[in-house]
Parts: C-alpha cells; structure tokens; sequence
C-alpha cells in the first residue's frame, strides 16, 4: 500500500477521537472527575476546571484543593491519593493530609513536555506515566515513579501514551508506536507488549496490529488481556470511514512461576522417598506454573468498527465494556448530481458516515452482547467499570452511570449540578477601584 494511502487512513482514525476521556473510579466506587466553575464536565479545556471527587449517585462532592486547572484526575485504587496533570506537573494528592506535591516536573526549557496518562498499579506503590518530548529523540517516554522511595525511572521510549498494570504490580502491558509509515504493505500499527519494569524484560504479545492511541484492559487473574485491533486477516480494506476493520481481541499472558515452602520428601507405596523437586535457592521449591488456559483468543464482532481508545473488564473478570461506532449506511439513496453517474452515487453512499457511539457490555467470552445506551454526534469516549454490575460511560462532555444490563441510566453531572448548585457558581469578578471610578 502506498504511502499516500496510510496518511489518509491515519488521518481518518486520528479525527475519531484524539483522546479517551479521562474519568477514574476506585474500588468503593469513588470518582475522579474535572468540573467547571458551573458543574458542566471538562476533559482539557478552560480555566475554571477543578478536580472533585464524587459517587455515582452524586451522594456527595469534594473539591480536591491543590489540583486546580489540571486535567486526567485518576485516583488510587484505595481511594487514598489522587493524581492530576497540570501544564508541567505530575500532582499527587494525599486526601488524609489534604497535602499536595509535584512528583514530577517536565524541564524548563521543555515547551512540549507534556505529562499523560497516569495509571496507578495495584498495589499503590507505583505510578506509571508518560513524559513526551523527552530524550534526545523527543519520543514519549513511559516514566515509573516510585511512591516510597519517591523517584521516577524511565522505562523506555518509544510507547503509546496508555498501559495497564497486571495484578503484580512488576509487569506492564503497552503499545509500541509504529516506525513510520512503510510502501510494502506492512501496517502502521504498534505492537502490543509485556514488559517487567524491575528487569525490563519483554515480550511481544501481537504484533503490528494496535492503533497507537488503543485502549488495554488486563482480566483480574492477570491471564490474559482484552484490546481493540486492526484486523489485518480480512486482506480487504472495508469501505467505511474507518477505513480498517477493528475487532476486539483478547490475548492469552504468561504465567508467572508460582514458588511454594518447602515441604518434607514423599514417600512412595514401596516406602522409597519420592525425588524431590528441584530446590530454588531460597529453599522454596519450583512448582510448575499453573497450565495456560485453554481458551483460544477470541476476535469480537469482526468487521465491526470499533472505538479502539477504550475497553475495560469488570472487576470479577466475568464481563467486558467497550464501544462501537454507530454507523450510518443504511440511509437511502441520495440523489445524483447532474451527470454523475450511477455506479459513483452508489460507491459514495456505500461508504456512509459515523453517527455516534454505542457502549456495549459481553460475557468475558464474547457471548451475550448487551448494548447500554448510545450517545449521537459525539466523538470520545471512555467506559469503566464502578463494580461488578455498573458502569460509567462517558461521552464527549457527558458522564452516564448505567447499569450492565442497561437499565436505569443517570446522567452524573446534571445530578452533581442539582444537588449542589450552591456550590457550582462562577466567582464574580470583582470591579476596580481607585481614582475616577
């Protein structure tokens, strides 16, 4: 495929959304979210943006002090900090000393250090983020910051601004950025990999297949990995806006070896000790690792355009959330232009337009697909999970709590703005005084 051609497919995926939204939840149900002055949502834009913490009934709102005009609050999975990007600052909150500190500044002389995507591991001892603009080569660089020792680790360059954590807090997983756009046909995609962040070893697990912006989620068991792709085994491009079909994968991990304490020799029926297992220097015995799953990776609604920012598994590990486009190529036929020709009308309108976004749960097999709600004309999207059975779904400047079966839906912020619209009002500009006024 030609050069020229890849430059249009990448413009095309890029105008579906450059960023997914950044709300975050914590396990009892606490989220992170920026507001305006008025209560009205902000992903990036506008002075007034504030930090607050509230539920998915809205039962409460807390302004987090310290993180004024900062963008992607994510708060820890025990709800005791908070982190938030300024314009050159990485910004940790502690909500029990309602102290706030930089833990990380970008460089003086950096005017395009930006700070991105913070992503707290699961045990709350590190933070994994994005540092671009750094290096000599000006890549984004996947920083790790120590919370105890209070000190940040470049773990590599060259890494799509999103990973997730697996459940041992020590291995990420993230997406390669692509090397440039190549005329042999090979796709522009990043691959996904596996990296231990003490070791730095890695692992390829797909390869040339991941937009650089797309979304991972990692099952609760750390064995395996949901994300949307490029589906390159389909040979045709498919006539849409998207140009590529996008199907959700879900990718088998490696095991880790489990180690055990030592145990006392068998013995078998003839009363011989049983050999024992090989020792591990620590005196523990190597046990083999428990068998992979048997589960083949599954390709969810394939030649379905996806949303690729955003997928998310629930917490029990049972169910999947993502979003799709909702697509409109179905309309009638519209008029020919005066000496257009038929077969022209008919390859225009075969190639339809995107309407919308469509939130979708499944069974963490593929099965049962329940779409939640769609949201027309907007273009960013984000889907978490609040607990085993709810979720939040966030579109553009809309945050929904719904339910996984998609019943009794709630717009958050205009709860937020009923409830506490005493406290959501602009602060009045104060007029000058002196000398002829």
């Amino acid at each position: 495929m030609k050069l020229a051609h890849w430059l249009c497919v990448l413009g095309l995926l890029l105008v579906t959304g450059c960023l997914p939204n950044p709300v975050s939840v914590s396990k009892d149900g606490t989220i992170a979210l920026t507001l305006s002055e008025t209560g009205e949502y902000e992903l990036i834009q506008g002075e007034g943006r504030q930090v607050y913490l509230t539920n998915a009934s809205a039962d409460f709102l807390e302004k987090v002090e310290g993180l004024d005009k900062c963008r992607m609050p994510v708060i820890s999975p025990s709800g005791k900090y908070v982190l938030a990007c300024s314009d050159k600052e990485l910004l940790l909150h502690d909500r029990k000393t309602k102290k706030t500190r930089a833990i990380y500044r970008a460089r003086d002389d950096d005017s395009d250090g930006a700070i991105n995507f913070p992503v707290w591991s699961p045990d709350e001892r590190k933070i994994a983020f994005f540092a671009e603009g750094f290096g000599p080569d000006e890549l984004p660089a996947l920083c790790v910051y120590d919370v105890k020792r209070r000190e940040t680790e470049v773990l590599l360059r060259r890494a799509s601004p999103q990973v997730a954590w697996l459940p041992d807090s020590k291995r990420l997983v993230y997406v390669s950025l692509p090397h440039g756009l190549a005329e042999n046909g090979a796709a522009p995609f990043g691959d996904l990999n596996l990296i231990h962040t003490k070791t730095q070893k890695e692992k390829t697990l797909a390869r040339g297949q991941l937009f650089w912006l797309s979304g991972v989620a990692v099952f609760p068991e750390g064995n395996a990995v949901l994300f949307p792709c490029a589906d390159w085994e389909g040979a045709d491009l498919v006539p849409t806006g998207m140009s590529i079909p996008i199907v959700l994968r879900k990718e088998l991990l490696p095991v880790a070896t489990r180690k055990t304490e030592p145990q006392p020799a068998a013995q078998n029926e003839s009363g011989a000790v049983a050999a024992a297992t090989e020792s591990q220097p620590d005196g523990g015995q190597s046990v083999p690792s428990p068998a992979e799953p048997k589960e083949e990776s599954f390709k969810l609604e394939e030649g379905q355009p996806f949303f690729p920012m955003t997928c998310a598994v629930s917490p029990d590990g049972k169910k999947i959330a993502y979003v799709r486009y909702v697509w409109d190529d179905d309309s009638a036929v519209a008029e020919r232009s005066p000496g257009e020709t038929e077969s022209a009308s008919a390859a225009e309108q075969k190639e339809g337009r995107r309407r919308g976004l469509e939130f979708c749960v499944a069974r963490a097999d593929g099965t049962g697909i329940v779409a939640l709600l769609r949201r027309m004309e907007k273009d960013n999207a984000q889907v978490l999970w609040i607990d085993d059975s709810r979720l939040l779904c966030v579109a553009d400047d809309e945050i929904v709590a719904v339910g996984a079966d998609g019943k009794t839906p709630a717009v958050i912020t205009e709860v937020i703005k009923t409830k506490f619209a005493d406290r959501l009002q602009p602060t009045p500009v104060q007029e000058e005084t002196g000398p002829g006024r």
